[in-house]
């Protein structure tokens, strides 16, 4: 189910791995510095223009990412 797919058992644990940041895409995988885990993928919210500030905040077409914020 898709549930199951985005759950992952971890530790005797259920973790997200969506959005779990120590667990992102697969148990065990670690977002770096400044990352957050956005729908499976580490991203830098200081500078993605997918995911600016937060995940999937879209600075728009051509947008540019500054600091966590849309330019």
């Amino acid at each position: 189910s898709a549930a199951s797919d985005v759950y992952k058992r971890q530790d005797g644990g259920c973790v997200n791995t969506l959005v779990d940041g120590a667990h992102c895409g697969l148990c065990g995988e670690t977002c770096g510095e400044g990352e957050q885990c956005c729908l499976g993928e580490c991203a830098d919210v200081r500078t993605d223009p997918f995911n600016c500030g937060e995940c999937l905040r879209d600075c728009g077409a051509g947008g540019v990412c500054e600091g966590g914020a849309c330019q």
